[in-house]
């Protein structure tokens, strides 16, 4: 109930207030006359739920009270919940709240990212799930986004790696979302030193731009010159493939990519 004042006193929505204060009445929640004539089964999901829906409205509408999500989702997952659609929101809102700021180490931001993709190996397996996959792969770029520079971006090769990966395999239809995360995998791989697999992995996302987003063809020949310096042999061969293409580009279409860029 401490809580619940809290959020009061730092004026929550009214509507919010309801579930607070049945989740937080823990032990008198199975006695409220609306439940009195559910399950003891019924009556525990529904209080799952309602924790998971405390933690989520406690991020929504920013209350201040980072305790109430905490412990929302703590009581949530003591329940031992299926692996469904709440679930994975639940994953999503941890995710959020172990979100670190942009000076945390390393160690902070997998710690937030695990979350993350957990949720996504669950909403792969089901296909009225898969639209989460691309809720947590928005949330896990803006969680990275601090780790997206030389000498830190090397550490996000692996989650950067399944998410693009998790995104394919869920044939996610917005194809620009998956060349821009492609494209960042490229530089994270030329900042891990990788560079038979920034090169594998380039030609992919070169053949994929070509195919689905033709229009980001530009971004991709910037970021190949600009990354050159830091290899040789075969990554050279790509950046004149794709050189080569993008002058062919400009010169069939009449100046199609410098008219938009």
């Amino acid at each position: 109930m401490e809580l619940i004042c809290r959020a009061k006193n730092k004026c929550a929505p009214p509507h919010t207030l309801g579930p607070f204060a049945i989740v937080f009445n823990n032990a008198s929640y199975r006695e409220n006359s609306r439940l009195h004539d559910l399950t003891a089964d019924e009556a525990e999901f529904l209080f799952l739920f309602l924790s998971l829906l405390c933690a989520a409205l406690s991020l929504c509408f920013q209350l201040g009270c980072l305790e109430i999500s905490t412990a929302c989702l703590k009581m949530y997952f003591e329940g031992n919940p299926p692996a469904n659609q709440f679930l994975c929101r639940a994953y999503l809102c941890q995710g959020q709240l172990k979100s670190p700021p942009a000076t945390g180490s390393v160690e902070d931001f997998e710690e937030a990212v695990v979350y993350f993709l957990k949720a996504i190996e669950i909403s792969k397996q089901e296909p009225r799930l898969h639209f989460m996959v691309f809720n947590a792969s928005v949330l896990y770029f803006q969680t990275v986004q601090p780790l997206l520079q030389p000498g830190r971006s090397l550490h996000l090769v692996p989650s950067l790696r399944q998410v693009v990966q998790s995104l394919q395999e869920v044939a996610d239809h917005d194809h620009s979302w998956r060349a821009e995360l492609m494209m960042h995998l490229i530089k994270c791989l030329v900042d891990s030193k990788k560079v038979e697999d920034a090169t594998s992995f380039a030609k992919v996302t070169e053949e994929f731009i070509k195919s689905h987003t033709p229009k980001l063809y530009p971004g991709l020949f910037t970021l190949l010159v600009n990354t050159a310096c830091c290899f040789h042999g075969s990554f050279w061969s790509l950046i004149h493939s794709v050189i080569t293409k993008y002058i062919l580009n400009i010169y069939f279409l009449g100046g199609y990519f410098l008219s938009r860029y």
